[in-house]
């Protein structure tokens, strides 16, 4: 993935935040609630593991956006 990522366009960063994490857990529990797929369900078994085998893809425009707006709750 990360040879084929527009790297110009994108950051590509580690799942660290404990918001982030519980998103995604979300996210995949919901996909396994609607599709009982057996990956889904391995991840979610094995989630101490695989969640570090994820990566946050952020369009960069995106990502100067939303420290902008922090900065202004921060005010």
């Amino acid at each position: 993935f990360q040879n084929r990522c527009n790297k110009e366009m994108v950051d590509v960063e580690t799942v660290q935040s404990s918001e982030d994490v519980k998103e995604l857990f979300s996210l995949i529990k919901k996909h396994n609630l609607y599709t009982q797929s057996r990956k889904a369900s391995r991840i979610l078994g094995n989630w101490e593991q695989e969640v570090n085998k994820f990566v946050k893809v952020i369009p960069k425009q995106y990502k100067k956006i939303l420290l902008e707006k922090k900065k202004i709750e921060i005010k």
